[in-house]
């Protein structure tokens, strides 16, 4: 093929690719037909994916203030990659929206995006997905609280840029008395005075350091987790269906299905499944209504 008919083949393979993408904006196409055309004309995927194997958070050197609360949240390297902001800018996905050219039809297809930088918002979302999956150890709250905790110790250490224009610094331990996490602009940032002082951009911390502070958990911790948040989703269904449903029905449920220990169901289980399930937490004093199951 000579030099021409090469040109002349990319941009033909370019055009229908573009047609594609085209037709699934304008809602002519759903992404799964879109993407089963591409290779039936034999054309690279729709959506670039990154090659995993070229991101590994493990091997990062430093870590993002996200992607350490995703490794204290989960203790799972495939968490902390989504909370890794060159991954997310790297990953496209499908997303939905109405759309038009002004003076012209109304549209609703999907566009091919990638995700913002990680922030206090995706960490949120993502934690819903991870107690699912049964990686959540601990929430987003608890996870940030004993973070900020080991750095006022000094337990570890974090750079940051300050706001004031001075280069990269190693925030001091005793610094973070005053300090506090907040979202600006899409990104994590710390601040003094409520978030409306001075404070710190950019921030990293040691990715060895967090890994040795907050250590993987054991097979057997994980199952108790996967087994915990099942029973939580299992219970949250039954007390839906009938509020007065006994603590102790409830318990022996939940140990014989899943294993759930005493205090597992005493400290999280039953609490969490009736703050989900729209109850208070502790159910009130007295003798309850016999459960109508």
């Amino acid at each position: 093929m000579t030099r021409i008919a090469k040109i002349a083949s990319a941009q033909s393979r370019s055009t229908m690719r573009d047609d594609l993408i085209e037709r699934v904006r304008r809602g002519e196409m759903t992404t799964e037909d879109a993407e089963r055309r591409a290779t039936e004309l034999g054309l690279t995927p729709l959506i670039s994916s990154p090659n995993q194997n070229d991101f590994d958070p493990l091997a990062e050197p430093f870590w993002s203030i996200p992607m350490a609360l995703a490794w204290i949240m989960t203790r799972d390297a495939n968490s902390v990659l989504e909370m890794w902001d060159r991954w997310r800018a790297e990953k496209e996905f499908w997303s939905w929206s109405r759309w038009q050219v002004p003076g012209g039809p109304i549209y609703e297809g999907h566009w091919i995006k990638t995700s913002g930088p990680a922030g206090l918002i995706n960490l949120s979302m993502a934690s819903a997905v991870w107690q699912t999956e049964g990686k959540l150890v601990i929430s987003r709250m608890d996870a940030t609280a004993e973070l900020l905790k080991a750095l006022q110790a000094g337990t570890i250490g974090a750079t940051g840029i300050p706001t004031v224009g001075a280069p990269r610094t190693l925030i001091s331990a005793y610094h973070w008395r005053d300090l506090d996490l907040y979202e600006e602009k899409d990104r994590i940032v710390v601040r003094t005075n409520r978030g409306l002082g001075t404070g710190y951009d950019d921030l990293a911390v040691a990715s060895n350091v967090v890994q040795m502070q907050w250590r993987a958990v054991s097979n057997r911790i994980k199952a108790t987790v996967r087994g915990e948040t099942a029973a939580i989703s299992a219970l949250v269904v039954k007390l839906k269906a009938d509020k007065n449903l006994r603590r102790d029905e409830a318990k022996a449920y939940c140990k014989s299905a899943h294993s759930v220990s005493s205090r597992g169901f005493q400290s999280r289980v039953w609490p969490q499944a009736r703050a989900s399930a729209g109850l208070p937490k502790i159910a009130p004093a007295g003798r309850k209504p016999k459960s109508s199951q």
